[in-house]
Order: C-alpha cells, then structure tokens, then sequence
C-alpha cells in the first residue's frame, strides 16, 4: 500500500515549528513601509553605505545608539511621512529658539527606499518591557534615565544582529507616527528624491 508523507512526516518539522514560535514570540516583528523620509543639513548628502570612520550619522542625538559602540556600522534615523518629517524640523527650530517660518534655509527632505521591511517593533508594551524601557516611553523620554536606558535597549538589539528597529519619536507632535532605525549596512538606504527646504516647507 503506497503511503502518503503527511505534514507530520518529518519529525523535525515540529521542533522547527517549535523553534519558530518562540523565536516570533522573542523577537517582535513589525513590516514597516520601504518608503521613508530623513532630514539632513541643506548641505550634506546622505550616504549609502557607512560612511568613512563614522558610527552614526544625522542621529537625532544619538538616543538609540551609543556612539562608537558599533563599529563599521552606521545608524540612520527615517521617518515615515513627510508631515512627521516637518513637525520634527518645527520641533527641532523650537529647541533652537526660532520658528520655522523664520529659517530661510532649513533641511533638505531625502526620500529614500529601505532594502528590507522587517523591523523589531519596539513600539508597544510588552517590546518595551522586553527591551527594559517603561511602559509609559514616550511620554518620559527625555529624563536622563529614559535616554540612557534608550540607548542601551538600541545598543544590544544592534549588536542582536537586527538591522531595522521600529520606534515612537520622543516629539509630542509626531508620536503617532513611526520613526525607523535603519542599520547600515545591514539594511541599505537608496535616494530616490531630495527636496529642498524652500520646495517641501511649504
């Protein structure tokens, strides 16, 4: 009688399985859009690959990742909509004591292509209190502590080998949005548009 190999046959597909869950269940996973907005310096240009000695670059103050913790490697800070991308330049003119409409020359926008979409999702509850931050994070992300802890919860989730991390800015303005930690270059950035800020503030 001819016997059929049912899903069961390989008595390794369960511990796969198995394996997988717990691995799904470790390590929270969002897919995030492979479109995405950065701010640089009107007169920078955003680099494809890590860039010449630099760990970090246009880093938002580097709150999730320690400067020269990670070697050969860069962390670039995306959002995901361009209206983010302008309540961060407002937020950032705010902290600088202008208003955004008195800035003649502001930052460029880049619009740029992720090479993945598969994030660690450290957007909600449990992620946070896996990664050792409070449940209550955004809201109390700019004490000391917070920023210290933010930066330790990036620093080991980077040297976890992760290459896109999925967070909530620390801006009130833009916390519905997301904003997406692009390790390079374990993930690479294409340019596919830059905008000035005369043409995209408007």
């Amino acid at each position: 009688m001819e016997r059929h190999a049912g899903p069961s046959a390989d008595p390794g597909d369960g511990a796969i399985r198995r394996r997988m869950a717990v691995m799904s269940r470790l390590s929270p996973r969002r897919q995030v859009s492979l479109i995405q907005y950065v701010l640089v310096p009107h007169d920078q240009e955003l680099a494809a690959a890590v860039p010449d000695g630099r760990e970090t670059l246009f880093t938002d103050n580097e709150r999730w990742s320690t400067p020269g913790a990670h070697p050969g490697m860069a962390v670039q800070y995306c959002l995901d909509d361009r209206d983010a991308a302008f309540a961060r330049a407002r937020s950032r003119a705010a902290a600088a004591g202008f208003a955004v409409d008195d800035l003649a020359v502001g930052p460029s926008l880049l619009t740029v292509d992720l090479s993945d979409d598969d994030a660690y999702d450290l957007t909600t509850p449990r992620s946070l209190k896996r990664a050792q931050l409070p449940a209550t994070y955004p809201d109390d992300a700019n004490t000391p502590a917070v920023r210290q802890s933010c930066r330790a919860a990036g620093d080991r989730l980077i040297s976890a080998g992760e290459g896109l991390i999925c967070t909530r800015p620390a801006e009130p303005q833009i916390r519905t949005h997301h904003e997406i930690l692009a390790v390079l270059p374990r993930v690479t950035l294409a340019v596919t548009a830059r905008t000035p800020w005369h043409e995209w503030s408007v």
